[in-house]
């Protein structure tokens, strides 16, 4: 029979594990919008490359062999 563990502490050898780091509170600048530094360079981009799209001059799309068709404003 092996000796009951005692309840003074952990067993002999045995060391508690580091607590977590602490992470920084911040806040977003955004209600329920978090992003970090390359998040934030994305969402930029691909705004600007969505606006290039809308008011570029072409006048159809080219999807996967088929032309479709944009109305001209």
């Amino acid at each position: 029979m092996s000796p009951a563990p005692s309840a003074s502490g952990p067993p002999p050898g045995s060391e508690e594990p580091p607590a977590p780091p602490e992470l920084p509170a911040t806040s977003p600048t955004w209600p329920g919008l978090a992003l970090d530094r390359l998040g934030l360079t994305q969402a930029i981009g691909g705004l600007a490359l969505g606006l290039i799209a809308l008011f570029s001059s072409y006048d159809h799309l080219s999807i996967a062999g088929r032309n479709i068709p944009i109305p001209q404003q």
